[in-house]
């Protein structure tokens, strides 16, 4: 018989299915597809998000702050949005914080011009978490017969 000593935690368990959102524009050839790089870390916390900057010439930028990725979009000098599909997954790709949590998949070549989206959070992973209080845990060690 063995005895663990338990002192208040949370146990998280995934079913192993890869969290995943699809970002749909209204332009043709502009979806963006993503999907959570490991079945391990709750995907579900893993949220994009993509900013129209509301200013002339921005530049296309990316940041990642925990597990949130933001897309600061490219605008020309009328502050249209420029950005493409392509290049929205060529900048996720090339940042190490974002390529850690997500991979991107262009649902067509990626040339249109995407829109500004609101944050949303991948999904379709299932998961348990066990809450804990203090205690102890006792068990009796079965063998495989």
């Amino acid at each position: 018989m063995a005895q663990i000593d338990i002192k208040e935690c949370v146990i998280r368990a995934f079913d192993g299915t890869l969290g995943t959102i699809t970002i749909d524009s209204v332009p043709s050839d502009s979806d963006l597809i993503l999907t959570a790089v490991s079945k391990h870390i709750g995907s579900d916390r893993i949220s994009i998000e993509l900013l129209d900057p509301a200013s002339s010439s921005a530049s296309l930028g990316i940041t990642v702050d925990g597990r949130k990725i933001t897309i600061n979009l490219a605008t020309d000098g009328t502050s249209a949005i420029t950005s493409t599909a392509a290049e929205v997954k060529a900048i996720i790709d090339g940042d190490s914080d974002a390529a850690a949590l997500v991979t991107v998949a262009l649902e067509t070549a990626g040339t249109g011009v995407v829109e500004a989206e609101a944050e949303g959070w991948l999904a379709g992973q299932k998961g348990l978490a066990i809450k804990i209080g203090e205690g102890n845990l006792t068990y009796d060690e079965h063998r495989p017969i």
